[in-house]
């Protein structure tokens, strides 16, 4: 049945993109991890492609395969022969996402287009060792030893401290003092050459993407059936979602008090480790509410300007699955999902090592990553539907992809926003990992939306455009108040942000009538089903190339509809 879904897929890839795309070249690289490669500790022991692996990729792929290279942590690199673009390509990785032996597959371009961050101060590396008794100690939350800090500062040639255990056997340790960018980077790359180090990595914050605008209350026609929106009334016809399915919404935090939120959480987690800037004065607790993330001038960096609370996570969380059918306020994309919120962001930004965590815990992947200090057990209903909107510089952490490697394998979907700098995809992160459903925006038109990254993402779906007029944006969910939160209220937002939970909302009204798809079913049928772009806009998107924007705008009827149809074959 697996691979009566990959060909059913595959075929619905060719009628709804219009065909396949010219081919790039004599050959295209793709990246593939076996689920037997996954884990804590699949670096350790990387091994070549059996001939019984590879007939089995080819097979499901129905091309010829030829491995190129082994990635460190086990993935691996091959080339297709003949060359492979636009729906070709997409229908080949969902051949292979469809095999159960799989974890992922993708393109290898979104490693080679990342970008180094820009300039800026640092004083923290996160390190996994070699030494898998070292792992085990961090995945029971013990310490650093002494002897081993000390001998890891001999080899970065400058004091370093020791500060938290992080998910999947790594430590987060802090230097002396602020550095620039560049200083951090080449103490992390001595620490990497050595023998004894598997990886280590500068951690560089990120920042939610979002471009905030005052509210105003209309229709959202993101949920309508214009050209650039998801046609979410006739899904309804099919399914409004269940309570069963969870959507984690790993963000600023929300606002619990809100009455179109209020019925639809679960209980969550706040990730924020530094009290520093929290904003609620404390560290990790189980309180994800978002206590606003207003700065002062100066605050995060110098000569950065003061800013106003977001409330990011609260718009995010309403998008996907604000109580519908209420006679108040808006509808969310599904109207009976389950939201999992999950604080991973604060003033100044989101940091790594907060975020590999939560990504875990969200996802049940915790046996996985191993214990995570101050947390534990995993959240007792985990998600099925990670939700990420948000943007960091440069290529993909190996932190940050095994935290998405480890959810993926747990049965989470991971979908991140593609980014607001109006640049190639590859440059940023999650965008540019491994796995993920990375989102563009469009407007109403069905054009590509100009802040939007682009290129190297997977579909498209509203983000809005509100430079003409406000309402043209996505309204949502938020409160009242500049720096601490006020009276709940409804507002529109515009980009990356914005089209993720679209895209995530749609992924759980499929999962209502088709639980058994994994995620790689779901990205691939979400792909496959998506409504070619409109022409003729003025900023027209292409499927692939410079202009990509993805396999095309998120359908939630055409997904729910090809849903119902594996789900019955089943």
């Amino acid at each position: 049945m697996r691979h009566v879904l990959a060909l059913a897929i595959a075929c619905i890839a060719v009628f709804t993109t219009g065909g396949s795309s010219a081919d790039l070249g004599p050959s295209t690289e793709i990246v593939v991890l076996l689920r037997d490669r996954a884990g804590r500790d699949g670096d350790l022991d990387p091994r070549p492609l059996e001939s019984v692996e590879l007939e089995l990729l080819e097979t499901a792929a129905g091309a010829s395969l030829v491995p190129v290279r082994l990635e460190s942590n086990g993935a691996q690199v091959l080339v297709v022969s003949g060359g492979a673009d636009g729906a070709r390509l997409r229908a080949l990785l969902g051949g292979l996402r469809a095999l159960r032996e799989v974890v992922w597959a993708d393109g290898v371009v979104r490693a080679s287009q990342a970008s180094a961050p820009p300039g800026g101060t640092l004083d923290r590396i996160i390190l996994k060792l070699e030494d898998p008794a070292s792992r085990d100690g961090s995945d029971a939350a013990r310490p650093m030893p002494q002897e081993t800090v000390r001998e890891l500062s001999r080899v970065a040639g400058v004091p370093l401290f020791f500060e938290r255990p992080v998910s999947g056997g790594a430590y987060a340790l802090r230097l002396f003092q602020k550095m620039p960018d560049a200083s951090v980077t080449a103490i992390a790359r001595r620490l990497a050459d050595s023998r004894s180090v598997s990886y280590a990595e500068p951690t560089v914050r990120g920042r939610f993407q979002t471009l905030p605008n005052d509210p105003l209350y209309e229709d959202q026609w993101p949920l309508l059936d214009g050209p650039g929106a998801i046609g979410a009334p006739h899904a309804w016809k099919r399914t409004l979602g269940s309570s069963d399915i969870v959507v984690a919404i790993l963000d600023s935090g929300i606002r619990p008090e809100h009455p179109d939120l209020r019925g639809r959480l679960l209980p969550g987690y706040d990730f924020v480790s530094d009290a520093r800037r929290s904003n609620d004065f404390d560290g990790r607790d189980a309180d994800p509410a978002d206590p606003g993330d207003a700065t002062l001038s100066g605050e995060c960096a110098i000569g950065a300007p003061a800013s106003v609370s977001t409330w990011h996570g609260t718009h995010v969380a309403g998008t996907v699955g604000a109580a519908t059918n209420n006679r108040i306020g808006v509808a969310g994309v599904d109207w009976k999902a389950r939201i999992l919120p999950v604080r991973v962001g604060a003033k100044c930004g989101i940091d790594p090592i907060d975020l590999v965590d939560a990504i875990r815990w969200a996802a049940g992947a915790v046996a996985l990553g191993g214990v995570i200090a101050d947390v534990g057990a995993a959240p007792p209903t985990p998600a099925r539907i990670l939700n990420l909107s948000m943007e960091f510089p440069g290529s993909c952490p190996q932190s940050l992809q095994d935290a998405i490697t480890d959810a993926v394998a747990a049965g989470a979907l991971v979908v991140v926003a593609a980014g607001n700098a109006g640049q190639p995809a590859g440059g940023f992160h999650p965008a540019n990992c491994y796995g993920v459903v990375a989102v563009h925006a469009n407007d109403a038109m069905g054009a590509h939306a100009a802040y939007s990254n682009y290129g190297d993402v997977d579909v498209s779906a509203p983000g809005g455009a509100t430079s003409m007029d406000i309402r043209r944006g996505v309204l949502s969910t938020v409160v009242r108040g500049r720096k601490a939160p006020g009276a709940p209220d409804y507002g529109f937002k515009e980009g990356t942000s914005m089209a993720a939970p679209i895209v995530a909302g749609v992924a759980s009204l499929v999962l209502s009538v088709a639980p058994g798809l994994t995620p790689g079913d779901l990205q691939t049928l979400l792909e496959a089903t998506s409504r070619p772009f409109p022409v003729g806009t003025g900023a027209d998107c292409a499927d692939s190339g410079l202009r990509g924007c993805g396999a095309g705008i998120v359908d939630a009827s055409a997904a729910v509809a090809a849903a119902e149809s594996v789900a019955s074959a089943n």
